[in-house]
């Protein structure tokens, strides 16, 4: 499953993410993504409104490590 189809909540998705590459912090994981501030990923994993979804969940699959 990816991002993309992924039916849960963003915030469940991204958590995910983050542990499986390894992102402890908000912003190792916001650089990454090249979001300006790290305090949107605490935002977003606190269930807060992603503006972009369907985008964000894109960057997210482009950006894994490959499951297992």
């Amino acid at each position: 499953m990816t991002a993309m189809n992924d039916p849960r909540p963003f915030a469940a998705v991204l958590s995910e993410w983050m542990e499986r590459n390894g992102f402890s912090s908000h912003y190792a994981a916001a650089k990454r993504l090249g979001l300006s501030h790290h305090s949107v990923i605490g935002r977003w994993l606190d269930g807060g409104a992603v503006s972009r979804e369907i985008a964000e969940r894109a960057l997210l699959d482009a950006t894994d490590t490959p499951r297992q």
